[in-house]
């Protein structure tokens, strides 16, 4: 395992001792977003870029508490005693449309920095994003991307944290032959009409 890993590993560590697998029962208690986790989700449409359902009806008949299990929302509660989510986001999301009277939690038994909260809101949108390959097209991903992590192109392989999360990647050239797309369409609408 390489330093910068071993890094993480341990501040990973540090985190998961602080932790418990809780039900939330939300008739009794609000479940809302940590502010952090807001202004992340405000920079981007994540529902706008992700591959449509071809009807409603295919929406209706999933089951969605199997989603609630195998991904529950992480998340602390604040001094007045609400929940507030810091990831889980697409299942916190599925908790708003479907309005169950339960939601299973990972408690952190506190907030955590700032910076580790953009951490691990990141890492989650990425892996849907990127690994799960869950975007409707290439222009779509290019304009989440820059929202994410608040750039322009260039910048997102410059992040700190994007080093983090994909230390392998370290240039659009390769970004765009991991995911095996054109770097000639991974680019802003206006580089795309002045070529």
């Amino acid at each position: 395992m390489d330093k910068d890993c071993l890094k993480e590993n341990t501040k990973l560590s540090k985190l998961l001792s602080g932790i418990k697998l809780i039900e939330i029962d939300t008739s009794n208690t609000t479940v809302v977003l940590d502010d952090s986790s807001e202004a992340v989700l405000k920079r981007v449409n994540l529902h706008a870029m992700f591959r449509a359902a071809s009807s409603e009806d295919a929406a209706a008949k999933r089951c969605y508490v199997f989603d609630y299990i195998l991904s529950p929302v992480i998340g602390y509660f604040d001094k007045n005693g609400v929940f507030r989510v810091i990831g889980g986001v697409a299942t916190y999301h599925q908790f708003l449309v479907n309005g169950l009277n339960s939601l299973p939690a990972i408690m952190l038994d506190k907030s955590l920095a700032a910076e580790l909260q953009a951490e691990v809101l990141l890492a989650e949108l990425t892996k849907q994003v990127l690994d799960l390959q869950m975007y409707s097209g290439v222009e779509h991903l290019h304009d989440v991307m820059c929202a994410l992590f608040n750039t322009d192109t260039a910048g997102i392989f410059t992040s700190p944290l994007w080093q983090k999360l994909y230390p392998g990647i370290k240039n659009k050239a390769q970004f765009c032959k991991w995911l095996r797309i054109s770097s000639k369409t991974f680019r802003e609408k206006r580089e795309c009409a002045d070529a």
